[in-house]
């Protein structure tokens, strides 16, 4: 069964957030921090997607992008791997994000 971990950037006003707007630095984003996650995972990762909402009813401008990554099992990422992602997370955003860890069925 494909396992993923999904990350959500919340702007403002997410599940989570009581904190004014943030920063988001999509340069950082997808030339460093993806590759870097990418390099990190190396063949443990199946692939990713990054959604970036726009226009959605009720939800515009709620999300600055969601990323999913997909691994065979739950098996194929630890703590020392989400724990490097998420001090990167700061070099480019300052939201709360929030994270899920699921599977695909």
């Amino acid at each position: 069964m494909t396992s993923t971990i999904t990350i959500m950037y919340p702007v403002s006003g997410g599940i989570a957030v009581t904190t004014p707007d943030s920063t988001f630095d999509w340069d950082y984003y997808k030339n460093t921090h993806m590759p870097l996650v990418a390099e990190l995972f190396g063949e443990r990762l199946m692939g990713y997607t990054v959604i970036v909402p726009k226009n959605n009813i009720d939800d515009n401008d709620k999300y600055h992008c969601i990323a999913t990554l997909y691994f065979k099992s739950i098996d194929d990422y630890d703590g020392k791997d989400i724990f490097w992602c998420r001090t990167d997370i700061e070099k480019f955003t300052n939201s709360r994000y929030e994270i899920i860890l699921g599977s695909l069925f």
